[in-house]
């Protein structure tokens, strides 16, 4: 994968991000981490953790952001890959602001 800065920080990220949507919730969790480790594997550092991924969830619980945690813990990535998670799904969460904001894990 091609490597590209990410806006105006220091931050060098693939130029393909892996977005997370349904991992957890809608695709198992078996399928969810084969997908994170061929990402991970192909050289992918960056991730798409939307924070409205578990609005259709039971209590809307992020379950595929609480299995990237436990992913990148497990596989000590917590240094290696960037996270971007976006505010903007006023309709949602309208307390929350419109941006996005990204993080290395």
């Amino acid at each position: 994968m091609r490597f590209v800065r990410l806006g105006n920080t220091s931050l060098r990220v693939t130029d393909l991000a892996l977005g997370t949507g349904a991992l957890a919730s809608r695709v198992d969790e078996k399928t969810s981490l084969a997908i994170m480790d061929c990402y991970i594997g192909e050289g992918g550092n960056f991730i798409d953790t939307a924070n409205v991924n578990g609005r259709w969830n039971p209590g809307n619980l992020p379950l595929s952001e609480m299995m990237i945690g436990k992913w990148l813990s497990f596989h000590h990535l917590r240094d290696k890959v960037v996270l971007a998670r976006e505010k903007r799904e006023r309709n949602a969460f309208p307390e929350r602001k419109s941006g996005m904001t990204c993080t290395t894990a």
